[in-house]
């Protein structure tokens, strides 16, 4: 894509497992394979695609999930530079959620700051039979952390798509708000109109990506 006006680096993490890879596949190449190999250190993909008239480069960072790939700070470096992260559990682990609540967020935020966008995923919603994760606790660790969420299957599709672009949608609305703050203090109020992007907001299935700010 030509002349991009945005490329963002954007974190996908979690414990290994929880269907990362899957996600980015089915994203990036619409494919599925349950048979996919287990991340060592990083993948790297890129993704082009146009919010609301802006040509954005997601740079997709594919992070290993397990601890033995994690140690001497094999992916520490990836983490520098990060615009934003889909932070990704399975809903039928509870231990994988637990990790989002006791390392993977704390972790993000100390390594790439506080001011990055992060959404919560929560994927393989088609194995409702195998579900551990509650709807209501999901609603609760994301609203005090300010964040938005979603369930998801790489399987079937189920809100793939809305997670990235939401995620590309936040990135684009910091980024101008940022722009905003910046002209008003070099030039004075009224010298940039900021232009309100649309963001898929609360659904019926149980999920929410609208009204949340980033974890500043």
């Amino acid at each position: 894509m030509a002349d991009v006006d945005y490329v963002f680096k954007v974190l996908i993490l979690g414990d290994s497992s929880v269907g990362k890879s899957s996600l980015i596949k089915r994203f990036h190449s619409n494919v599925f394979d349950q048979r996919l190999p287990t991340t060592i250190g990083v993948d790297f993909f890129i993704h082009d695609l146009e919010v609301d008239g802006k040509k954005v480069k997601l740079q997709l960072w594919d992070t290993a999930g397990e601890e033995r790939f994690r140690q001497g700070g094999l992916t520490s470096s990836y983490y520098r530079g990060a615009h934003g992260a889909l932070v990704v559990f399975s809903l039928t682990s509870c231990k994988s959620f637990e990790s989002i609540k006791n390392l993977w967020l704390d972790e993000f935020y100390r390594k790439s700051g506080s001011d990055t966008i992060t959404i919560l995923v929560g994927n393989k919603c088609d194995l409702e039979d195998k579900r551990e994760v509650d709807e209501a606790d999901i609603r609760e660790f994301a609203e005090l952390n300010s964040m938005c969420w979603l369930e998801t299957s790489a399987k079937d599709c189920t809100n793939v798509q809305e997670a990235f672009e939401t995620m590309a949608y936040k990135l684009c609305e910091s980024h101008e708000q940022y722009l905003s703050f910046e002209t008003e203090r070099s030039f004075g109020p009224g010298s940039f109109t900021l232009h309100a992007y649309d963001v898929p907001g609360q659904s019926s299935d149980g999920n929410y990506c609208g009204n949340c700010s980033s974890s500043t």
